[in-house]
């Protein structure tokens, strides 16, 4: 049931907001993930197995809008977005204004080389 409801999730967001992009002929869908998606924990396989059929959900959105011109991609955000005071509780964290601009390029790149997944990661201190 769960995998049904995040799947369903992203499919009826792109559907929303895809008609006028699609009309348009052009646009941008971002859908984001956690760390859970590439390093589960053993009590979070149901959640991840709901996760990866919205990933693949998401690869045939990518598939059916990207030849209608619009930019459909994923992204999986290894670590929390924080800003530095909350770096020394826990760990690296990603810099919000990098996830910012991470999200910009991917809406600003030329058709030819668009990006269907991409995975961020803090960088060591």
């Amino acid at each position: 049931i769960l995998s049904d409801y995040l799947a369903h999730g992203g499919l009826l967001s792109a559907q929303l907001i895809g008609q006028g992009m699609v009309r348009r002929g052009r646009g941008t869908m971002i859908f984001t993930d956690g760390t859970s998606l590439t390093r589960p924990r053993a009590w979070d396989v149901n959640y991840v197995a709901g996760k990866s059929v919205y990933k693949r959900v998401v690869d045939s959105l990518a598939d059916e809008f990207g030849s209608r011109g619009v930019h459909v991609t994923h992204v999986i955000l290894e670590g929390p977005v924080n800003d530095d005071d909350a770096h020394q509780e826990v760990g690296p964290t990603l810099a919000p204004v990098d996830v910012a601009n991470a999200y910009w390029d991917i809406h600003i790149q030329d058709r030819s080389e668009w990006t269907h997944s991409l995975t961020l990661r803090p960088g060591k201190p």
